[in-house]
This record gives C-alpha cells, structure tokens and sequence, in this order.
C-alpha cells in the first residue's frame, strides 16, 4: 500500500491501520512490506529495517513527532529573533 502524493505520513499511517484491521492479518513480514512509505522515513526503513509492524508504528510516531517539533519550532522563530538596536 503506497503513501499517497500530498498525503502525510500520519494519514498513510491511519488508513494502512484500518485496511490491516478489516483484514486480520499478523503476518508481521507482510505487514512491513505493504507499508510502503514515500520519503525520509521509507530511507530510514531502508537503513534500519524492524522485524515487527509494532516497531514500525513506534518510529513512524517518533517521526510524526519530530517533524511536528520542527514545524513548531519554525513557526515560533519569529519570537525568538533579537529585537534591533535602537540608535543613541
């Protein structure tokens, strides 16, 4: 099951979620390779590669946390820049 164009991770790991509980399936092999994941996290997969779903889901949070961290973080950096000097 592919990530979808324009989808997040947090939804591709939403709607893999429900397709894997109407099936019923644990095969935890399967389960890893169906999920097919686009971008940083697919390269991190490669990297690392976990022997049970349940890891997966784990990095895929820890990856949906992270990056929601950075996003914050850019979003509040206008708060953070030194007001300018004031002349004398």
């Amino acid at each position: 099951m592919k990530q979808k164009e324009g989808k997040s991770l947090k939804d591709h790991l939403n709607r893999f979620s429900a397709l894997t509980v109407r099936l019923q399936t644990h095969d935890e092999h399967m389960m890893i390779v169906a999920f097919d994941a686009t971008g940083s996290f697919s390269d991190s997969l490669i990297k690392n590669p976990t022997k049970t779903f349940f890891d997966v889901r784990k990095r895929v949070i820890a990856h949906i946390k992270t990056k929601e961290v950075i996003v914050e973080k850019n979003n509040n950096s206008h708060l953070r820049q030194p007001r300018p000097k004031e002349s004398a």
